[in-house]
């Protein structure tokens, strides 16, 4: 969807924020969002590894280990302790997202 297609008063994407700047408390907000959604990530991953062992069990708790690393990684950027030039970041980060926060890519 285009930037002008959207009906709310606040743009999206980069064209709310062009110059990397956010509205006071949105950042906190934001790393608030992602612990919560590492915290729901990681508590799906224990109630797999509860459950009988099967491959697929193992397959869906690696994700949710990885999706719970890459949240845990956004909310290093929120806060400024990021570490983008980990192995781990330059591996499961795209690109363009660590060019972005000025790490290697």
């Amino acid at each position: 969807m285009a930037p002008d297609n959207i009906t709310s008063p606040v743009q999206a994407g980069a064209a709310a924020c062009a110059d990397d700047t956010a509205p006071a408390g949105t950042l906190a907000a934001l790393a608030l969002l992602l612990e919560d959604l590492r915290t729901d990530a990681d508590a799906l991953r224990e109630l797999l590894a509860d459950a009988e062992p099967t491959a697929l069990h193992a397959v869906a708790g690696d994700a949710l280990a990885l999706m719970s690393w890459r949240l845990a990684f956004g909310q290093g950027i929120v806060t400024d302790a990021a570490d983008t030039t980990s192995a781990a970041a330059r591996q499961f980060i795209g690109a363009a997202v660590l060019h972005h926060v000025g790490g290697a890519a």
